[in-house]
């Protein structure tokens, strides 16, 4: 807010007006499930097929110039799908590994105007330990970096005549990945 007055914000998603003179919203934790496929095409090179599905709040850091309170925003229903090239840089029983690829994320908001398809670039690391001829246990970390846009707010919203709105990206959705693989 200009001149740092402190106001009274609704979220989309209901729940309690809070006074803020700014608020940033953003993505919390969550557990997503998915599934992986991959297909070996060079003797260390793999090509990686990722679906994951989950439901993350967005929240507001709501500051009025002497605390930053976070309150529930909205729900963000998201599925992402990511295609990547998965470098093992080793042939041991324990494998470091690299990733990088192309990741598309749709994101169904439950209250607010932000139901969105968005692009971006995966980039990670991580290690594969193979237990055996049919399973291997592997972990990843990885970096989507997508931009999402907030294209139309919601009417219901009122926002004070002074109030300025300013998106910022890119967004980086960070990734801790636990697979069991299971060799057919």
């Amino acid at each position: 807010m200009a001149n740092d007055l402190t106001v009274s914000w609704t979220p989309p998603a209901g729940g309690a007006t809070f006074n803020a003179k700014r608020f940033t919203v953003t993505l919390d934790e969550a557990a997503v499930f998915g599934l992986t496929a991959t297909r070996k095409l060079t003797s260390r090179g793999w090509l990686r097929l990722d679906l994951a599905v989950g439901r993350m709040d967005a929240a507001a850091l709501a500051n009025d110039s002497q605390f930053v309170t976070p309150v529930l925003y909205d729900r963000w229903n998201v599925v992402q799908l990511d295609v990547a090239w998965e470098q093992r840089l080793t042939d041991t029983r324990l494998q470091p590994l690299l990733l990088a690829g192309a990741s598309l994320t749709g994101i169904g908001a439950t209250a607010d105007a932000s139901d969105q398809t968005v692009a971006g670039l995966r980039l990670g690391a991580g290690m594969l330990y193979r237990g055996g001829p049919r399973w291997s246990f592997g972990i990843d970390v990885a970096d989507h970096v997508q931009q999402f846009v907030q294209d139309g707010l919601p009417e219901e919203m009122d926002f004070a005549p002074d109030a300025r709105y300013r998106e910022f990206g890119p967004q980086h959705l960070g990734t801790i990945t636990g697979r069991l693989l299971a060799h057919f």
